[in-house]
């Protein structure tokens, strides 16, 4: 560790990015992004956190001007942040980074939809203070390195809080001493650990860190002090959270050189389950296709090494848990052909037939499949991303077929498209009964988001039925 200026760096290349600055081809990964994140914000209000939530504002109720998406209701926005973080989460059906084992979007976005500066959040700000934090996150991830993840930390919390940071500290127009100082301060609220995945904490961890972001900028922009060097320095931020092996002089060089959103890339969801499982279920339903589900006796996933860190439930009991568990995975795929937001129930967790298909499923993690190959994908250093993940059926008549997937669906091999993205959005939309013209009318927005005066007006007037939507059970 040395004091390379990591922490000046960053806010320099804050102040410098402008819409212009950043290519089409990065804007329009942007724009699939931000649309897939609001989907989500959407679904998430169906999800099993909104009960507690809701009866939390209650009790500590917190009157101001930031809407709280899909409820009708507004907050302060430090509270509207921390909840519209949590949404953004709470079904684990946001997107990924090749770069990182993280989830930035839903604390970036939910930190700028809460603030109230600039007083009006056109879409070119909105798309620039967004690229803009996703970059700045991601090369922080790639100063800590993964030593930071594997020793349980939840970059969702923890590194993702400085994307947020970024994002309002580009939106406000801070200057460079006040953007040290708003990372400064949010060093020291970094928090998230993955011993909470699978509980109602893992997604509070993605609206702590949109929370933590504005109050980092808030008091930076009003004369707080904190270390302008936080990075970078002695028992600083990368010597405390990583490993011998952190190196901030990684962060200045490769700060939109070339972006995250064009190398590695990033990912949309599929699945509304943990990014980790994703290749095991496309290759189940691969397999299901070609042999037919009457035929498949027995199923054996193979995974690489360090997955069952983020895969901890062989049994789930919940749909929480399932979510979190390869087994129930590769159970749900084989047995209904589709993993939806239904699949992630409590009841659809707990069927029989999903207990009967337990013992004849094997997952075992094998040093193997860490093996990657550059013309199949599979190349990034995240949890989800190494090698391959290779699944066997094996048929009544004695016979086994095998699927190897490197990269799943929505990675950046194989991207989602306009078409699909639309499609999730409606499936969102429609599991908290909101009406089918208002949805698409909001899809159609955020496909052109630039055009929009005030982004915060495109969620700012949802009122969804919460009491008459399904809740998991």
């Amino acid at each position: 560790m040395d004091g390379d200026g990591a922490t000046r760096a960053v806010a320099q290349f804050i102040g410098a990015t402008t819409f212009a600055s950043i290519p089409e081809q990065v804007r329009e990964a942007a724009r699939k992004t931000i649309a897939d994140t609001v989907a989500v914000f959407l679904a998430g209000s169906g999800g099993d956190v909104v009960p507690p939530l809701r009866a939390y504002l209650k009790r500590n109720p917190a009157p101001g001007p930031a809407p709280v998406i899909g409820w009708g209701v507004t907050a302060t926005p430090e509270v509207a942040a921390m909840l519209n973080g949590t949404l953004g989460h709470a079904l684990d059906y946001d997107e990924v980074t090749t770069l990182y084992p993280a989830h930035p979007s839903a604390p970036i976005l939910a930190a700028l939809l809460s603030c109230q500066e600039p007083a009006a959040l056109d879409g070119e700000t909105l798309i620039t203070a967004y690229v803009t934090g996703f970059e700045v996150g991601g090369q922080i991830a790639r100063g800590i390195g993964l030593a930071h993840y594997h020793r349980g930390f939840h970059a969702t919390g923890t590194l993702t809080l400085f994307s947020a940071v970024a994002a309002l500290a580009k939106a406000r127009n801070l200057t460079e001493d006040e953007i040290c100082t708003a990372i400064g301060i949010a060093a020291s609220l970094s928090a998230g650990m993955q011993r909470n995945f699978g509980t109602m904490t893992k997604p509070l961890h993605s609206g702590w860190a949109a929370r933590s972001a504005l109050v980092a900028v808030e008091l930076a922009s009003v004369g707080w002090t904190a270390n302008p060097s936080i990075l970078e320095i002695p028992r600083g931020y990368l010597a405390l959270y990583g490993d011998e092996r952190s190196d901030p002089a990684l962060i200045a060089p490769a700060l939109g050189v070339p972006w995250v959103f064009v190398s590695p890339g990033v990912s949309l969801k599929k699945y509304p389950c943990c990014w980790a499982t994703h290749r095991a279920i496309d290759a189940v339903l691969q397999l299901r296709r070609e042999l037919g589900v009457g035929n498949i006796t027995g199923l054996t996933c193979r995974m690489p090494p360090g997955a069952f860190s983020q895969l901890p439930y062989q049994r789930p009991a919940t749909g929480l848990e399932g979510k979190f568990s390869a087994p129930y995975a590769c159970a749900t795929a084989l047995l209904d052909g589709e993993v939806t937001l239904g699949t992630f129930t409590d009841a659809a967790v707990a069927r029989p037939q999903i207990a009967a298909l337990y013992p004849g499923i094997e997952v075992v993690e094998d040093s193997a499949c860490n093996q990657s190959d550059k013309s199949q994908g599979g190349v990034g250093e995240a949890p989800g991303e190494i090698g391959y993940v290779e699944v066997t059926a094996t048929t009544a008549a004695g016979e086994s077929r095998t699927a190897r997937v490197y990269a799943p669906t929505g990675s950046p091999q194989h991207p989602m498209s306009w078409a699909e993205i639309e499609a999730k959005f409606a499936d969102c939309a429609r599991s908290v009964l909101m009406d089918r013209a208002q949805a698409d009318a909001l899809f159609a927005a955020l496909r052109h988001i630039d055009d929009q005066f005030d982004a915060r007006d495109l969620v700012g007037g949802i009122a969804l039925p919460l009491d008459a939507i399904p809740r998991p059970s």
